[in-house]
């Protein structure tokens, strides 16, 4: 890895909630020590990071939330982003996170009524009453993180709508990862990819669609074209587990993605971009090292699997999802 361009800091494993998508260990929860966040961000720095995510558990448990903040600012850290269930989020909150130098705030949504979002996440009235308060702020940069199922797809256009009502700036579609017990229950189907595909290259609404970048199937389909072929290209086009990023777990260890739990310790990033086992493993897991169903898969050059899938489900680095549905 030859530069930092994101990091995750994964500041507590603490949550009122117990959702079932959930990938994080909740039990005996923990805050990452202040001093270690610290000192991870100051060298995130030197390193030229461009964006810091934030994250939980539930963020808002951490008690050195704001100072985390501040810091990465003072720092010269230009993006700083933080989701949120919507649990405990009160005007004075945000206001000292927004003075502080925080650039985004992002609302977890996976339905647009508590019955659909119940399915896969708990927590339907806090996101709301999140979404009336930003807008009653008149802030411009809510983003709302919708984790993809088989079982909310027919519910996106109504969630589409509750966002343009809250004034949301984006909808940010993000694919879901093994849950804590290792397991992926509700896979979207081809057509229902294809649905969504079809609906962020056709987007007109005031509500913008954005893909994370690690849903490499979904960007494959979307940039997929007659006129000008399949523009998800080169190593960036999916997970990018080993290239240029990595995550801070909250006892100080560090992995390649917060998805990926094969931890290692190091005394800093510097020595852990360098000599890392794991990152060696992933930046050679390409292509040429495919297994069924990516190796015969008319996708194969265009998209780079979400390798957590092995590394959770199997224990395995390899180039595979056998859970992907985009041929079929």
């Amino acid at each position: 890895m030859s530069k930092l361009r994101s990091m995750n800091l994964e500041l507590t494993t603490a949550c009122p909630f117990r959702c079932p998508q959930c990938y994080c260990n909740m039990e005996n929860a923990k805050h990452l020590d202040i001093n270690i966040a610290r000192k991870m961000i100051r060298e995130a720095s030197w390193l030229g990071l461009r964006n810091l995510s934030i994250s939980g558990g539930e963020t808002l448990c951490y008690p050195h939330l704001i100072e985390v903040i501040s810091f990465a600012k003072k720092c010269g850290i230009p993006g700083i982003h933080a989701a949120f269930s919507g649990w405990n989020l009160k005007k004075e909150i945000v206001d000292k996170m927004l003075e502080a130098g925080l650039n985004s705030i992002s609302i977890s949504l996976n339905g647009s009524n508590e019955a659909v979002n119940s399915i896969t996440r708990q927590g339907f009235d806090f996101a709301i009453q999140a979404l009336s308060l930003l807008r009653d702020m008149n802030y411009e940069h809510t983003c709302v993180n919708w984790v993809m199922h088989s079982n909310n797809v027919d519910d996106f256009d109504a969630l589409v709508a509750v966002c343009e009502e809250y004034n949301v700036e984006v909808i940010d579609i993000i694919s879901f990862k093994p849950d804590v017990k290792s397991q992926l229950n509700s896979v979207p189907s081809q057509h229902q990819l294809q649905t969504i595909a079809d609906k962020v290259k056709n987007q007109k609404g005031k509500v913008k669609l954005g893909v994370e970048s690690c849903y490499s199937q979904l960007l494959a389909l979307i940039s997929d074209t007659k006129l000008f072929g399949n523009l998800n290209r080169g190593k960036y086009r999916g997970c990018i587990a080993g290239y240029e990023c990595l995550s801070v777990n909250v006892d100080g260890s560090f992995s390649p993605c917060r998805h990926i739990h094969y931890r290692e310790n190091f005394e800093s990033i510097e020595t852990y971009l360098k000599k890392s086992e794991i990152i060696k493993k992933l930046s050679e897991c390409d292509e040429t090292k495919a297994e069924d169903p990516c190796a015969h898969c008319k996708y194969l050059l265009n998209c780079r699997p979400c390798i957590a899938v092995n590394t959770e489900i199997d224990d395995r680095i390899v180039f595979k999802n056998a859970y992907c549905r985009i041929n079929g």
